[in-house]
């Protein structure tokens, strides 16, 4: 991966849009990031790995609230955007985080975007969807790096650099698990030790099983004198218990043979005697059945007298059941003659009455007739005033429509005196408000003056207050200055002390060596007159290097607080000419502070005022708003008026003209419609006499014709009924003759129901039928049963019984003997499975635990498989690493993979040693110096790149970002260093470094520069040499 350039937005210490295009280094792959300490040098490496992923580098630097610039204004929007180059392709990668703008309760604005440039400039889809998830594994995928790798091997924050280096075995087990991915090694232990206590668990409930049915068999078979029970006693083994069931099987199958033979005799036994008394009971139940129907028939016989009745009766019946239609003709025919004469007696009386009526409508009628000219006279008088009845209408509208119209005009009257009342008072307003106006507007004329000088006294207050803190600044670093001054020279004091004790020591090693006549090694003289000849204290090469190393430190800290010294004060200094090139008296503070005060309350009180115009301008437009708006009423209200007043008079002047034409005794609608309604009365009530005289004659006069009618035919029908009663009196009176019937009262005697004839005769047919049954039935019986006699029946039960209970126990003990059987089938089944599955699962556990204990590290050297992986990548890492640090160290060191135990029963492997060639031993790499460490974790991080780029073919480390460390190295380590980079600026890699070393920024040919602007927010530029 490769950056060609970085936007940033409203992000870190960068306020508004910051653009650093790398394309501007040119050819210059090695540049210095520099920089005052918080002007955001290492805010770039966050722009960049947040662009990629999601987060800033390193892991203190995640959080996205400390990503957004405290500078930024409300409406700008926190965004990052990276233009960068992989495998020859060009990338646009764009994140936008959310932001909770004042005045809202939730954020917005999150915005994502990743794009492939093509070669026209077209930007191309690379994700489905432009979702944080999907543009951050598509990015690991294009990259071939995740978050850790990146930060391990191409981006080296502050505080992560050394980790892998001086850390504990723990920590670098978490560092290369996240690099290399090693932690499905463990994910695969951990699924061993679940299988593992599953399988053992599995073993456990099969030998509980095992157990459970071993119990069972002593339950389930009746004990007995057997090898089964033997071996069961004596705790037998599985296998030795299955082969004793096999011999119970065979037992209990042999005794099956003898006890269903013995069954089937019992229950032959049994079904002979049950034969027999169920025969036994056949022959005692007919022989009772043949003597109670032989009462039966006896009873029967003396019952036929009383039957033989019953058969007369019935015959008497049904002769007189076919005489009763002529008898009920001839009764029907008696009842009509009766009831035709009562009816011709009563319609004879109804005519002399009905005649009498008749004459009296008819005199009724005549003289209602004679009143014909009154009610002529009345429907005139009504036709007439049904004539003059619209004009008193027409005359009673114009009444009650003349009082509205009066009382719209005198309120439309009112209404114009009101609109113009308003309209005067409106103008008065008018003319007051606009004179207020007038003079609160020279008043406010002052403000763009007033806020001027009080911008200008603002301006010189806020400088005497950063011109305040920086004194206040500088005095503070006076004092650190001599404090760090105090620490170097003491140190320095001591290196020197410490640096001449090794000298003389070395020239006493040396003095030890010289022969007389032989050559000096040092000054090549064969004559040696001032030898050291004692040795003064022991000075251990470590110790002058920490010595040397303690100098360099409290310099650099002297160097560092000098400098902010000197900043501080060049800071004072401006702020100082900033106010005397202003015309500001220094003395005078305390008098523009008092100044300020007063304009700014001169300044709010004409904001009021101001404030306060403009309200008054808006009412002073409502004014004459409301002045239209009453003039243009004052239009439309005239003219309804002047309408009203002429629809008025034209209105009065036509309820006269119609007054003038009505009758002097009928003045108003209501008289009038009094007497039409009094006239309409009369003759309607004339009308309804005459129609019911007329109703009442034709009435009465169809009444007479209708009785005379019916007079005529009720004396016919009279004359024929008493011819046929004659006819039908005779017919009956032979009937009875020839039916034996003495007389009439004789027929009614023997007259029965159709009912009661069907019982008589069931009843005399039952009885003869039943009479015939018995009568058989005895004769048979006693022909079959002749010389038979009743059986013992209870005896022969008692034997049943018996054989019964003998028959139901030998098929108990059969069945018993059965089951027998299948239990030893069932558990040899039973135990020889779960026999088989204990030893299946036994041996699946023991190939679980053996696999378990390799990947957990249960062995001598307490090395898990995890680990013993992460070894071999450390290895080859180390001998990567090794190769660059051999000329970082002139030859020195040599770093190795440590094979010491670790304590309290810690996982070993992964400690690292230094081996040292000046003393031929190897240490732990926590005795190196700062320098030398960091010479040793900047060679591990190349080497893990190596490594990474080396089992990863798709991934191209282009690009490395270093961020501090190179203050610790002495001048010629820091030579080397910057020699290691350019070596690897000539593979083609691009180097960033964050350094504050002047030597290194001397060495580097180009420098990004990041500069802290006054109002504390920052900018960058890109310098070529």
């Amino acid at each position: 991966m490769k950056p060609l350039k970085l936007t940033m937005r409203a992000f870190g210490p960068y306020k508004d849009e910051e653009i650093i295009d790398f394309s501007k280094l040119e050819n210059h792959r090695l540049f210095v990031i520099s920089g005052k300490t918080g002007a955001g040098k290492t805010t770039i490496f966050d722009g960049i790995a947040f662009a990629l992923y999601g987060s800033g580098s390193g892991s203190d630097r995640k959080d996205h609230k400390s990503l957004r610039s405290q500078f930024a204004d409300d409406h700008v929007h926190t965004a990052v955007e990276l233009l960068f180059e992989v495998h020859g392709k060009t990338y646009r990668v764009f994140r936008q985080l959310p932001h909770v703008k004042k005045g809202r309760k939730t954020a917005t604005g999150e915005d994502y975007a990743f794009f492939e440039i093509g070669p026209n400039g077209e930007e191309l889809k690379v994700v489905e969807r432009q979702k944080a998830k999907e543009i951050n594994t598509k990015i690991e995928e294009i990259i071939g790096l995740t978050y850790d790798q990146f930060n391990q091997i191409i981006m080296l924050p502050q505080g992560e650099f050394r980790k892998l280096l001086t850390s504990q075995t723990e920590n670098k087990e978490a560092i290369l698990r996240k690099i290399f991915k090693t932690e499905r090694y463990g994910e695969i232990a951990n699924k061993l030790e679940d299988k593992k206590q599953v399988a053992e668990t599995e073993a456990k409930m099969a030998k509980a099983m095992r157990d459970q049915y071993i119990d069972q068999i002593l339950g389930a078979l009746p004990l007995r004198e057997s090898l089964l029970f033997e071996r069961l006693q004596n705790h037998a083994n599985v296998y030795q218990i299955m082969q004793a069931l096999d011999e119970e099987k065979s037992y209990y199958e042999q005794k099956t043979i003898t006890d269903e033979a013995h069954y089937e005799n019992c229950f032959k036994a049994h079904n002979d005697m049950q034969e027999k008394c169920i025969e036994g009971e056949k022959r005692n139940e007919r022989i009772h059945v043949l003597q109670m129907k032989r009462e039966q028939l006896a009873q029967k016989a003396s019952e036929r007298p009383v039957f033989e009745n019953k058969k007369h009766e019935y015959e008497a019946a049904v002769k007189a059941a076919n005489i009763l239609p002529l008898y009920d003709a001839h009764g029907t025919t008696l009842k009509e003659l009766a009831h035709t004469a009562e009816k011709l007696e009563m319609y004879e009386v109804q005519l002399k009455q009905l005649e009498v009526q008749l004459a009296q409508t008819n005199d009724y009628l005549k003289a209602e007739q004679a009143r014909e000219p009154e009610r002529t006279k009345r429907i005139n008088d009504v036709n007439e005033l049904e004539k003059i009845k619209p004009v008193y209408e027409e005359i009673d509208k114009l009444t009650k429509k003349i009082p509205a119209l009066q009382r719209n005009f005198d309120q439309l009257t009112q209404e114009m005196t009101d609109v113009q009342a308003l309209y005067n008072k409106q103008k008065e307003a008018l003319a007051r408000q606009g004179e207020l106006v007038e003079k609160i507007e020279q008043q406010v004329s002052l403000l763009p003056e007033k806020l001027k000088q009080e911008q200008q006294l603002k301006d010189v207050t806020n400088a005497f207050l950063k011109l305040n803190k920086a004194r206040g600044q500088t005095v503070l670093l006076q004092t650190d200055v001599e404090k760090a001054t105090a620490q170097y020279e003491e140190a320095n004091r001591l290196y020197e002390e410490q640096e001449q004790k090794w000298i003389h020591n070395r020239a006493y090693e040396l003095a030890l060596t010289l022969v007389p006549g032989s050559a000096c090694p040092v000054c090549g003289s064969t004559e040696h007159p001032n030898l050291q000849t004692n040795e003064v204290g022991t000075v251990d090469k470590t110790v002058l290097q920490q010595a040397k190393t303690a100098v360099a430190s409290t310099q650099q800290h002297q160097s560092m607080i000098h400098g902010k010294l000197e900043a501080a004060t060049l800071q004072l200094q401006e702020y100082q000419q900033e106010l005397i090139a202003s015309g500001v008296d220094l003395s005078k503070e305390d008098h523009y502070k008092e100044q300020f005060v007063l304009a700014s309350n001169e300044v709010q009180a004409l904001q009021q005022k101001s404030t306060e115009l403009t309200q008054l301008k808006s009412q002073l437009k409502q004014t004459k708003q409301v002045m239209e708006q009453c003039e243009e009423k004052l239009v439309v209200l005239r003219a309804k008026h002047e309408e009203q007043q002429q629809l008025l008079l034209q209105q009065q002047t036509i309820l006269t003209e119609k007054q003038s034409t009505i009758p002097s005794h009928l003045q108003t609608l209501a008289q009038v419609n009094e007497a039409y309604e009094k006239v309409q009365q009369e003759l309607s009530h004339l009308q309804k006499v005459l129609k019911e005289a007329e109703q009442k004659y034709e009435l009465v006069h169809t009444n007479v014709i209708k009785v005379r009618e019916a007079i005529k035919h009720t004396n016919e029908r009279k004359i024929a009924l008493t011819k046929k009663l004659e006819q039908d009196k005779a017919q009956l009176h032979e009937a009875l003759i020839q039916a034996d019937f003495a007389d009439e009262n004789a027929f009614k005697l023997a007259l029965r129901t159709e009912v009661q004839i069907d019982t008589l005769q069931q009843q005399y047919m039952d009885f003869t039928k039943e009479l015939h049954a018995l009568t058989q039935f005895v004769q048979g019986e006693e022909q079959a049963l002749q010389g038979k006699e009743l059986a013992d029946v209870e005896g022969m039960r008692a034997q049943l019984q018996l054989l019964k209970e003998a028959y139901e126990q030998a098929f108990n003990t059969l069945n018993k003997t059965r089951e027998y059987v299948t239990h030893c089938d069932h558990y040899a089944h039973k135990l020889s499975s779960v026999a088989e599955e204990i030893d299946r699962l036994e041996k699946i556990s023991g190939e679980i635990v053996q696999l378990y204990d390799v990947l957990r590290g249960k062995n001598d050297p307490r090395i898990s498989f995890e680990r013993y992986v992460q070894m071999g990548y450390l290895e080859q890492i180390t001998e990567a690493a090794n190769i660059r640090l051999y000329n970082l160290s002139n030859g020195q060191f040599r770093l190795e993979c440590s094979e010491r135990q670790e304590s309290h029963g810690r996982q070993s492997g992964l400690s690292l040693d230094v081996y040292d060639s000046y003393t031929g031993q190897a240490r732990d790499v926590k005795t190196l110096s700062g320098g030398e460490k960091f010479n040793a974790s900047l060679c591990l991080a190349l080497g893990m790149a190596d490594v990474i780029q080396s089992f990863q073919g798709n991934v191209r480390i282009d690009t490395m970002f270093i961020d501090e460390g190179f203050g610790s190295l002495d001048e010629e380590s820091l030579v080397r260093a910057i020699d290691t980079l350019i070596e690897l600026q000539k593979s083609g890699r691009m180097i960033g470094v964050i350094s504050h070393v002047a030597e290194l920024k001397d060495a580097m040919p180009a420098i990004l520069e990041v500069e802290k602007l006054k109002e504390g927010h920052s900018r960058t530029k890109i310098i070529l040499k």
